[in-house]
């Protein structure tokens, strides 16, 4: 702002000065006025000349021609020595105004071009940040995809059955054992299907053989979750069955098996379906039933 102001200031006495050049200072004009006349008079006194006039020096100043006095060319010699110094003033001072714009441009050119530098890193470093940016949200959207994908497999239901028997009863006695269906999850269960069959088998049956359906009442039924040992956790049926002392005889030889086997079927809350299968093996030393080894037909999906 100051170099532009001393600028202005430098071209404003140039342009006066200029404009003071070009007129004729008054006291010159009347010295010319009063030259002019006093050659008047002597022309009239003179007698009628016999030879040419004699010359009349004059000094041109300006576009005006006057005849000057004999002080005349000191005072234009020192008029002149003045507007020379004043030239040089002037220009000095351009000079010196030309050499701070010069700095100043050259101050402003540095600047811009850090600038630029400045600019071009903090958006290479942007870029880098926003590559690891996206490299982060595809790793956060990755792992929100398994989540979602685990949380069916972690909150579903898992039912598992369990089999208990009162004793053996032989016949024409009934002997009866409960069929008791366990869910370890963390949602409920809805019972599609169930079918169970306790029979003397030789060996296991395979797992596509027909098992009869068993029934229970309501319709539907919810197989609960599985909080403690309270009734209210247990969900079951019951099963009826005809054995004789040589059945248990056999059971105790090894020749033949009494199996309590068979499936249920139901649904979660994500509406998909899951199947249990069991067998369990009565076993004469404990009175009583367990699992069997039979991985075909103990298995859950």
């Amino acid at each position: 702002m100051k170099a532009y102001l001393v600028l202005g200031l430098t071209l404003l006495f140039v342009f006066g000065f200029a404009q003071s050049q070009d007129k004729i200072p008054p006291r010159a004009e009347n010295q010319r006025k009063g030259a002019e006349k006093s050659e008047q008079k002597a022309d009239a006194q003179k007698p009628a000349p016999q030879s040419q006039p004699t010359p009349i020096n004059v000094i041109v100043s300006g576009n005006l021609q006057f005849k000057a006095s004999d002080d005349q060319p000191n005072r234009k010699e020192d008029s002149f020595k003045w507007s020379e110094w004043a030239l040089v003033v002037v220009t000095a001072l351009l000079v010196a105004v030309t050499a701070k714009l010069v700095s100043f441009t050259k101050k402003l050119w540095n600047a811009t071009v850090t600038l630029s530098e400045d600019a071009k890193k903090t958006s290479e470093r942007q870029a880098r940040e926003m590559q690891a940016s996206l490299v982060i949200a595809g790793k956060s959207a990755e792992a929100a995809e398994a989540a979602a994908k685990a949380l069916p497999t972690l909150e579903r239901a898992y039912v598992f059955a369990f089999v208990f028997s009162d004793g053996i009863q032989y016949h024409p006695n009934k002997s009866k054992l409960i069929i008791r269906f366990e869910n370890h999850g963390r949602t409920g269960a809805i019972v599609k299907i169930i079918r169970a069959e306790v029979s003397m088998l030789v060996d296991y049956p395979s797992r596509g053989e027909k098992v009869k359906e068993m029934s229970f009442p309501g319709g539907t039924a919810v197989v609960p979750i599985r909080a403690g040992q309270q009734k209210e956790d247990e969900f079951g049926s019951q099963a009826e069955f005809f054995v004789t002392p040589q059945d248990i005889t056999d059971v105790a030889g090894g020749k033949r098996r009494l199996l309590c086997f068979g499936i249920i079927e139901y649904k979660d809350v994500f509406d998909s379906t899951w199947e249990t299968g069991w067998c369990w093996e009565y076993v004469v030393p404990s009175h009583g039933f367990r699992v069997s080894n039979n991985e075909e037909l103990n298995y859950r999906t």
